[in-house]
């Protein structure tokens, strides 16, 4: 079986997994979303860094575009600008894009 994460030696890895598995299911949760979240400023970063000319909402645009692709970030920039709102976080982006395209009734 390949290793989980390549820089971190068979044993510490162990004692990693150990430990987690140790953590009740709310701890786990918590973990993932706080290491999901700390993913996500370092891709947002990163993509300031490469593109420092795009403004908060491109760089989450350029940011679904990237995790998803890019028919999507395009969709979800025409829906953005036919409701004339920016949300702050791409997962509310996509979750409003997804609940509008899939229902007529959304103000």
């Amino acid at each position: 079986m390949q290793p989980y994460m390549t820089d971190t030696s068979a044993e510490a890895e162990a004692i990693q997994m150990e430990l987690f598995l140790r953590m009740s299911l709310t701890d786990r949760l918590a973990k993932m979303c706080s290491l999901s979240a700390s993913l996500r400023r370092m891709a947002f970063d990163a993509i300031r860094r490469i593109h420092p000319d795009l403004d908060e909402a491109e760089v989450r645009l350029k940011f679904i575009e990237s995790t998803y692709r890019k028919e999507l970030a395009g969709e979800v920039r025409d829906h953005l600008q036919q409701r004339e709102t920016t949300y702050a976080d791409p997962n509310t982006m996509i979750w409003y894009w997804l609940w509008g395209r899939g229902s007529q009734n959304v103000n």
